[in-house]
């Protein structure tokens, strides 16, 4: 790997990418981060589509650890509860209608990365974009590529489907109001949540919401159980939101008792 190397923005680097970000409707310049906080991996690194296929090249080849370590990196965690949960060491572990795969996402400063290895397929896709998350959605490519080589992992189309439990549909639209007027009611969210998000993500939020206009109309899309930071089962709701000039796709996870234990969102 001979282009991958940590940020160094007083540097003259050959090839370098900038990172944008879109706001109102019009492309910006990333915003600024201190230099103290670009100099570790978790989003501080530069690199290339090439370097990560050398990178890709030398883990199919087991050149990098010892075989138990690999198992241990794409092992699912055994939490204290005795429970496991999808994620080893720094890769999500899944599997995809019988197809393992190993993923990983990423976003900092204007940039979305996003690796995909189907482990048995011996296929890896890597997305490197350099626009903000909120509007590239990295994983989003990389599902969709792999489905073009693998049609069985190809993600299925949000198509809407019978709303059986219209509370969960009021109780995110009152929630996504609430937030855009900027009076989010905590007591809607889990205590873990709450932490996570409040106050400066849920002011991030309102910021987007206020950009898109009026909500118009929440249409489900998807309904599925995943396992919580803790092992419990979430149920997963996922929207189609319609904006007066925005339409994203909203994914809403709630714990035993309806709190919003989760709160994702992606532009469709």
């Amino acid at each position: 790997m001979t282009s991958t190397r940590i940020i160094g923005e007083a540097d003259i680097i050959p090839n370098r990418s900038a990172g944008y970000q879109i706001v109102h409707d019009e492309l910006k310049n990333q915003d600024w981060v201190s230099p103290t906080l670009n100099s570790t991996a978790d989003g501080a690194l530069y690199t290339t589509v090439l370097d990560m296929a050398k990178w890709d090249a030398a883990l199919n080849a087991h050149k990098l650890l010892k075989d138990s370590s690999y198992k241990l990196m794409w092992t699912p965690v055994t939490l204290n509860n005795g429970k496991t949960y999808p994620y080893g060491f720094a890769w999500d572990v899944t599997e995809v209608h019988g197809h393992r795969l190993v993923d990983h996402g990423g976003a900092w400063q204007g940039f979305t990365a996003f690796i995909g290895r189907y482990l048995d397929d011996r296929l890896t896709v890597i997305a490197l974009i350099n626009l903000d998350s909120e509007h590239a959605d990295g994983d989003k490519i990389g599902h969709n590529v792999a489905g073009i080589y693998i049609p069985a992992v190809m993600p299925p189309a949000l198509a809407p489907m019978e709303d059986k439990d219209p509370r969960v549909t009021a109780l995110l639209r009152e929630t996504l109001i609430k937030i855009a007027a900027g009076n989010p009611d905590p007591d809607a969210f889990t205590p873990e949540m709450r932490k996570a998000v409040f106050p400066d993500a849920v002011k991030a939020f309102a910021k987007d919401l206020n950009s898109y206009g009026a909500l118009k109309s929440l249409e489900l899309v998807g309904l599925s159980d995943e396992t919580g930071d803790e092992g419990e089962t979430l149920r997963q709701f996922t929207y189609r939101v319609h904006f007066e000039n925005h339409t994203m796709v909203l994914h809403v996870a709630l714990a035993l008792g309806g709190k919003i234990a989760n709160l994702g969102a992606e532009s469709e």
